[in-house]
């Protein structure tokens, strides 16, 4: 899955890990990542999330949502430009992984591949 307000990044994210054969799943917010979950439920391997969603939503509102509504040990990566005390501070606390922006295309495919891997073995 892969979250973000921005349409841009949103398109080109999603575009890429299906061009590399991943099924990814795209959501702006927690009420579209709900609706996936409706749908996808236990299908979600992953998810990619921008923190700063809006005024009111944060990337870590939406990774809490996935692993209590998809599996708890999901793995998340926040992706994220900003580099705050706060911000690392919280994606640390959350037990999620952290990528900085810009991110590497190797970096994106080596942590959903890692988590396709997991999820095989489990």
């Amino acid at each position: 899955m892969v979250v973000d307000q921005d349409e841009d990044i949103l398109a080109s994210t999603y575009f890429l890990l299906n061009a590399w054969g991943f099924d990814a799943l795209p959501a702006r917010s927690i009420q579209e990542v709900e609706t996936a979950l409706s749908r996808e439920g236990e299908g979600i391997l992953c998810a990619l999330i921008d923190y700063h969603l809006s005024e009111t939503e944060t990337g870590l509102q939406v990774a809490q949502t996935l692993r209590e509504k998809a599996r708890p040990n999901l793995p998340v990566a926040i992706v994220t430009g900003d580099t705050t005390k706060e911000v690392m501070a919280a994606v640390r606390d959350a037990n999620l992984a952290l990528m900085h922006k810009p991110v590497d295309a190797r970096t994106i495919q080596d942590f959903v591949a890692g988590a396709q891997k997991h999820a095989v073995l489990a």
